[in-house]
């Protein structure tokens, strides 16, 4: 599924824009859901940095706020580098700007033709829909893991979870068989993996594959080694929706 974020500083435009994405994806039962729309782009960042999916992005490009939408654009790019940015604005001017700030947009939308706004937000979602598709069912099956002069390739069906090392720019990966320490973040890891891989914590990434149980109160995630993961409780609902998306798994209260 792809989290729809709309930021938009006329409430007249971002309800048009919100009602818009709601009817689309009603009348064609597209795997979309509006994550977060407001005025205030420093919400979309919260609500964007909470989330390990990725994102479309509606941006107007002026927010009459302490940032604009370039600004909230690049700021994206930086928790959602495979998200798809779209920027719906009056100022045309301004897309050459998009290029040369390197933001890959998948779209500029001109808000001064309003009879095919809605037909263009449409076209949008669905180019949106299909690129994530082939990005997904393209996607590499391994995970490259550089140590000294040596790669070694690693089946993501193997792995277990990636933890944040407590040496700085280090991670741990967790396989059946083996863990192994490199050099890395977490970002950089997930932006590498499929969909099966969630983030469940700043300082974890596990594989749904290898999730046995779900313990809500004491907020942790038992994995097939018996390792106890610990989760953010504000990520407890896309937690069960995720899982439930791959298998049935022991969830306790």
């Amino acid at each position: 599924m792809l989290y729809i974020y709309i930021c938009e500083d006329e409430i007249s435009q971002l309800t048009y824009i919100k009602e818009s994405i709601q009817k689309y994806i009603l009348i064609y039962n597209l795997d979309l859901s509006i994550a977060a729309a407001s005025t205030d782009p420093h919400t979309i960042l919260d609500a964007a940095g909470s989330s390990s999916h990725t994102g479309i992005y509606f941006l107007d490009i002026n927010l009459n706020t302490d940032i604009d939408g370039l600004e909230l654009a690049q700021k994206i790019r930086e928790i959602d580098p495979r998200g798809f940015i779209v920027f719906i604005t009056s100022h045309s001017e301004m897309a050459s700007l998009t290029f040369q700030m390197k933001l890959e947009v998948l779209d500029y939308i001109i808000k001064d033709h309003p009879e095919t706004l809605s037909d263009q937000i449409f076209q949008c979602l669905s180019n949106a829909l299909k690129k994530y598709a082939c990005i997904r069912d393209s996607r590499q099956k391994t995970f490259s893991v550089k140590i000294g002069d040596c790669v070694s390739f690693i089946s993501l069906d193997e792995i277990l979870y990636f933890e944040t090392n407590t040496q700085p720019h280090k991670v741990t990966l967790y396989t059946i068989n083996m863990q192994l320490e490199f050099n890395s973040n977490l970002n950089n890891v997930f932006s590498k993996l499929d969909s099966r891989f969630y983030r469940c914590h700043r300082s974890y990434i596990i594989n749904a594959d290898f999730v046995r149980f779900i313990h809500l109160s004491k907020k942790t995630i038992t994995m097939s080694d018996g390792q106890e993961i610990m989760f953010s409780s504000r990520k407890k609902n896309e937690i069960l929706r995720w899982i439930s998306s791959y298998h049935n798994v022991l969830i306790t209260k």
